[in-house]
């Protein structure tokens, strides 16, 4: 099966330009939920302020640098640009048609790539990839190690290396794409008197 043109994030070297305001949930995905009325505007939530509030889609689900492991080197979130342009298109047919019969198989597989990436990509994903590294060290560190292993282990506390890591999973979608492609497909449509929030990890398992 053909996979669309991607350039799977780094793999291919591209103009590097300073984009410090980084998003882990494009835009293009959150202008679907935008106020009628209200332009870019979206309704949102604080969790832990228990707070709502309405702003920009541009001013959410960002951070500074979030995917530069040297700050001003932005090739990730260029490309992540580049690739949600085409991926783009077979969402919106998606939520128009409301039908996945009525994708083919390249507009599937967009749909695929967004799902993966979307997972992978956010800062929910880093922290849980955080969490596990910190598991993991306290783990070790209980038994006797040399001291190489030592300097080693100290490299999964620091903030970089989980970043480092995060990049490393983005580098390996295309499997988890063929993974999720040879799933059955289910299309769910909220009938429920409660509106359907996203959040700034999109994806649920």
């Amino acid at each position: 099966m053909q996979s669309p043109s991607l350039s799977y994030l780094l793999m291919v070297p591209i103009m590097m330009s300073k984009v410090k305001e980084e998003h882990y949930v494009p835009r293009f995905y959150l202008k679907n939920f935008t106020i009628e009325g209200k332009g870019k505007s979206i309704y949102c939530f604080d969790k832990v302020l228990l707070k709502s509030f309405v702003c920009e889609i541009e001013d959410v689900a960002r951070e500074k640098y979030f995917y530069d492991v040297v700050p001003g080197n932005s090739e990730v979130e260029k490309d992540l640009a580049e690739l949600e342009s085409s991926i783009a298109g077979a969402l919106r047919k998606l939520i128009s048609a409301q039908d996945i019969e009525k994708l083919n198989l390249s507009e599937r597989k967009h749909v695929a790539v967004f799902a993966v990436i979307q997972e992978l990509r956010t800062l929910e994903w880093r922290e849980a990839l955080k969490d596990l590294c910190l598991q993991v060290k306290d783990r070790l560190t209980e038994k006797e190690l040399s001291e190489e292993m030592k300097k080693e282990l100290e490299k999964v506390s620091r903030a970089d290396f989980h970043k480092e890591l995060q990049l490393k999973f983005l580098r390996n979608v295309p499997q988890f794409v063929e993974m999720l492609f040879s799933m059955k497909w289910v299309l769910i449509e909220n009938k429920t008197a409660m509106p359907f929030w996203t959040s700034d990890h999109p994806v649920s398992r």
